[in-house]
């Protein structure tokens, strides 16, 4: 395609292992089992993600992955899937989910059984950050929504002739997607979360003072997402002063 400039994606294997890592800490060292909920099959998020699991299961051999399903991205399907997979494995403790309606559809059907488990997922809907500060999901990841902005960011720098394939190649990937504290907090990724060469999401082309007002917006947006839910989050940015009417 001649007019494809590039690819931005969010660090999904990452993201996958992070989840997995916390999820396993909670056995503390214990044996334990776990069931995993994966997507469609096919799409490289679900792939990804799944992998990054993997690896974090690797690093911790008394953790046994029991079965990986693909609940393809849906409440309704994992929770018919848990339904006959949750008897079948009494001794598991531990639910990865690779979104967050798969988790609540697993939640559903442990409840209707009896089942106490421990859940991670990824997303940041108000459902899920709702659940997360509840203690109804345990570990959780988001920040991708952050993507659209910083791929605007970069389709216009490339309309301004600084073509980001100079700092970072035509595929690139942004490590958004962290794990997200009790507070609301974003707390971890392994690497920067900004595109290569956009230090704290600015374009290189900004001007200097127009920067501190950028950073506040790019965190605004962050803050929006994540800690909506929490009392007397508020905007990082100065409101406007009200304006006083005057009498004609």
């Amino acid at each position: 395609h001649r007019n494809w400039l590039g690819s931005l994606v969010p660090n999904d294997e990452e993201a996958g292992y992070l989840m997995g890592r916390e999820l396993i800490a909670l056995a503390k060292g214990q044996p334990a089992e776990l069931l995993a909920f994966s997507g469609v099959k096919q799409t490289p998020s679900s792939i990804l993600r799944l992998a990054g699991l993997q690896r974090a299961l690797n690093e911790a051999p008394h953790v046994r992955l029991v079965q990986a399903v693909h609940g393809e991205w849906q409440e309704e399907r994992a929770y018919e899937q848990a339904v006959s997979l949750l008897p079948r494995y009494p001794d598991v403790s531990l639910v990865w989910s690779a979104n967050d309606a798969m988790a609540f559809g697993v939640m559903r059907a442990a409840v209707e059984q009896g089942r106490d488990l421990r859940y991670a997922a990824l997303n940041n809907s108000a459902r899920v950050l709702q659940a997360h500060m509840d203690g109804r999901i345990d570990v959780l990841a988001s920040g991708h929504f952050v993507l659209g902005a910083c791929a605007l960011v970069m389709l216009n720098d490339h309309a301004r002739d600084l073509d980001f394939i100079e700092r970072g190649g035509k595929d690139q990937v942004a490590s958004l997607l962290r794990i997200v504290n009790r507070q609301g907090a974003i707390a971890e990724t392994v690497g920067a979360p900004w595109p290569a060469g956009y230090r704290h999401g600015l374009s290189p082309v900004q001007r200097a003072d127009a920067a501190a007002t950028a950073a506040l917006r790019l965190l605004d947006s962050i803050s929006a997402g994540l800690i909506s839910l929490w009392p007397g989050a508020g905007s990082v940015l100065p409101r406007p002063a009200a304006r006083r009417r005057t009498r004609p």
